[in-house]
């Protein structure tokens, strides 16, 4: 009965009291004595040094704003054009939302040269997106997606999403290809 009228009070220092002649009469604790024994066993056993938060995401869109356009276009126009790359650009008149649609094809002439080089190169994709995984998580968090697909005449990047920050992923996944290297443990994994 004493514990009872102890845990009528809001301070800890009846909760105290009720958790001492609880345990000293053999009746069974209150919920909120148990939460805050437990909280106290929960702090105690915290892995504080080990516990912290995410490091930013840089793929976080900041500007969401429209691009004016002008003039409705129905098909994409050729900005630049070389012997090695074409440009296309159309903007979204129908949805008019901040989001960018990037494909780059990269060619390579020997990649369908024998069955061997075929594979090769299917190895060399699934090693490419394996390597490119660290990425993923970060980009589709923040509305961003990119793939890469083993093609006819090589394989092709493709991102997506928001314009602000399509930039920093495009910059991110190029220079990754530029220095890929193939991980001896992930070579192993992926050629099976």
């Amino acid at each position: 009965m004493e514990a009872a009228r102890a845990m009528a009070g809001t301070d800890d220092t009846a909760l105290a009291k009720a958790t001492a002649g609880a345990s000293a009469t053999g009746a069974p604790m209150t919920m909120a004595a148990k939460m805050q024994t437990r909280t106290g066993q929960w702090i105690k056993k915290a892995p504080t040094e080990k516990l912290h938060l995410p490091e930013p995401n840089i793929f976080v869109p900041k500007d969401l704003s429209l691009k004016e356009v002008h003039e409705k276009v129905t098909f994409p126009t050729v900005l630049r054009k070389s012997p090695l790359s074409q440009l296309w650009y159309k903007p979204d008149t129908l949805f008019s939302t901040p989001k960018v649609h990037i494909i780059i094809d990269f060619h390579c002439p020997l990649s369908s040269h024998s069955s061997e080089a075929v594979v090769a190169t299917e190895l060399f994709v699934d090693l490419l997106v394996d390597y490119l995984n660290a990425y993923a998580y970060d980009a589709q968090i923040a509305g961003l997606f990119y793939s890469i697909y083993l093609t006819s005449a090589g394989f092709q990047v493709s991102l997506g999403g928001y314009n602000d920050k399509m930039r920093a992923l495009l910059n991110a996944i190029l220079v990754q290809i530029a220095s890929f290297e193939v991980k001896p443990n992930r070579f192993s994994a992926l050629k099976i």
